[in-house]
């Protein structure tokens, strides 16, 4: 799974994302050798805009620098300085453009090694027993983005920040684990993403706060849960995530009221079910005796078995 999320200056919110068609295609009759390539926007009016393309595996070109998917995306990418650099251009049916991220700050992973077997996962209760490892890195957590978007109906330029991580696992998705929560507040001088009682990512303007596993700290929840105005019961929509350790305390609201859908897709052979969404968010900060106030947008990310 290959995911870049962006917030732009204008108000445009965007998702990319490379799915393997085998887990995420709600048509049983699939191919489980094709995939989907998607993009999602949200404009700066509110209206909701998807764009989706089937790709076979076949049509994949890994090359040292990039990847060629099919006619409908092409992604180059170059480290300098120890910073990573991604171009990319796309092609959907209604609508071609590009986008260039480019990072600020060192890959992230929450993992050791950055990976994390099966058998951790037996032992931790997240899962059934799988061979397979699962990997994960953020290698762009947080990044300056440009890009164009052109349709029909107009050509949008836009400037902003983005975000951009790779997960790999070879095997059915009920074997990954039983499913999360997962958040990003994304702000021009704050970006703060994780797993509420697993891991969280905290980064104000230039200063990594925060970087890690969470799972002694006691004082991280995701509190006041709501699931409302969607269309899974378990699709989490809002709620209010806690912080507090070592002198720093982060509250952040997520209002379910102001939830839009920007991805949602069933397992073709099991009962899963990944959801991605934006609400209208506020986060304050206090680090020692200093207080810091935002206001903008989250991205809500969901995957839960429907058992």
């Amino acid at each position: 799974m290959v995911v870049l999320r962006f917030f732009s200056d204008n108000g445009l919110i965007g998702i990319l994302a490379f799915i393997p068609q085998k887990w995420w295609q709600n048509t049983k009759s699939a191919s489980i050798t094709d995939s989907y390539v998607m993009l999602s926007l949200r404009e700066a009016d509110g209206r909701i805009v998807r764009y989706m393309q089937e790709v076979n595996s076949a049509q994949f070109v890994f090359k040292d620098t990039g990847l060629q998917i099919g006619d409908c995306i092409t992604l180059n990418y170059k480290v300098e300085n120890g910073k990573s650099h991604h171009h990319l251009q796309f092609n959907f049916e209604g609508v071609k453009g590009w986008l260039d991220l480019s990072s600020n700050t060192d890959p992230f992973s929450a993992l050791p090694l950055g990976t994390l077997s099966g058998l951790a996962r037996k032992i931790g209760k997240q899962s059934e027993w799988s061979r397979s490892q699962f990997r994960y890195v953020s290698q762009i957590p947080s990044g300056g983005v440009q890009g164009q978007l052109k349709t029909i109906e107009k050509e949008t330029h836009f400037i902003g920040y983005g975000y951009h991580e790779q997960g790999w696992f070879n095997d059915e998705p009920h074997l990954l684990n039983q499913g999360w929560s997962w958040f990003h507040f994304l702000h021009p001088e704050c970006n703060i993403f994780g797993l509420p009682e697993g891991y969280i990512y905290v980064r104000m303007k230039d200063q990594i706060v925060l970087g890690g596993m969470c799972l002694f700290i006691e004082n991280y929840k995701m509190e006041i849960k709501k699931f409302e105005n969607s269309t899974s019961p378990k699709i989490l929509t809002g709620g209010q995530i806690r912080f507090e350790s070592k002198g720093i305390k982060i509250e952040i609201h997520l209002d379910s009221d102001t939830n839009q859908e920007l991805i949602e897709f069933n397992a073709i052979k099991t009962a899963q079910l990944w959801n991605t969404s934006v609400v209208q968010s506020t986060c304050s900060i206090k680090i020692k005796d200093q207080s810091y106030n935002f206001s903008g947008h989250a991205m809500l990310e969901t995957c839960w078995l429907q058992k």
